[in-house]
C-alpha cells in the first residue's frame, strides 16, 4: 500500500531484506531488529527503523555505508532508514546519512559524534528507550524471531537465514 510520501511496504521490506543479505560482512554487528510501523500491519509506514546491536567501540564506517545504500535502493518516494546503534544496552544515536561526518544544518539537533565517526548523536532531537524496544519488534539477525504477533508480508519477506559469520551464537 502506497504511503502518502510514495513508499510501500513491499519495495520497505525488500530494502529490509537487501541489508538483512549483506550485514553478515559488517564487522562489530551483533544483532538487528526491525521495530517501528513497518514491524506493525500499519498500512503506510514511511520509513524503516532497525536497531542495530554493535560491539563496544564497532568501527561504524561499514555499517553507516550499508545504511546510505539502503536509501539509495528507493525505487519510489523519499522514504527513510534509520540504523539505531545500540551498544551495551543503550542506543548511542543513528548512524550518519552522509559520506563524510561533519556537522551540517540538515542534521537538525543531531550531533556528530567527533571521537566515533559515523554516529549522530541524536539525544538533543529525541531519545530512544532500548528497554522499550528490545523485543518489541521483530529479530532479525543473526535468527529470525518474533516476540509479538507479525504481519504476515514481514513473515515472508524476512524469515530467512543468511549466514551468521563465525563468533556469533544464535542460541
Amino acid at each position: 500500500m502506497k504511503s502518502p510520501r510514495g513508499a510501500d511496504r513491499a519495495e520497505l521490506l525488500a530494502a529490509v531484506r537487501w541489508f538483512l543479505e549483506r550485514i553478515p560482512e559488517v564487522p562489530g554487528v551483533e544483532r538487528v531488529e526491525l521495530v517501528g510501523s513497518l514491524a506493525t500491519d500499519k498500512p503506510d509506514p514511511k520509513d524503516l527503523d532497525l536497531l542495530v546491536t554493535v560491539g563496544a567501540g564497532a568501527d561504524l564506517t561499514e555499517l553507516a555505508a550499508l545504511g546510505r545504500k539502503v536509501l539509495g535502493r528507493r525505487k519510489t518516494g523519499t522514504w527513510g532508514a534509520d540504523l539505531f546503534v545500540v551498544e551495551d544496552g543503550r542506543c548511542l544515536g543513528r548512524t550518519c546519512n552522509y559520506r563524510e561526518p561533519h556537522p551540517r544544518v540538515r542534521c537538525g539537533r543531531c550531533r556528530c559524534v567527533p571521537e566515533r565517526p559515523f554516529l549522530c548523536d541524536t539525544s538533543g532531537a529525541f531519545t530512544v528507550d532500548v528497554g522499550a524496544l528490545t523485543g518489541s519488534g521483530v529479530l532479525l539477525w543473526p535468527q529470525f524471531q518474533a516476540a509479538k504477533d507479525v504481519p504476515g508480508d514481514v513473515v515472508a519477506a524476512l524469515k530467512f537465514s543468511p549466514p551468521v559469520p563465525k563468533g556469533i551464537r544464535c542460541d
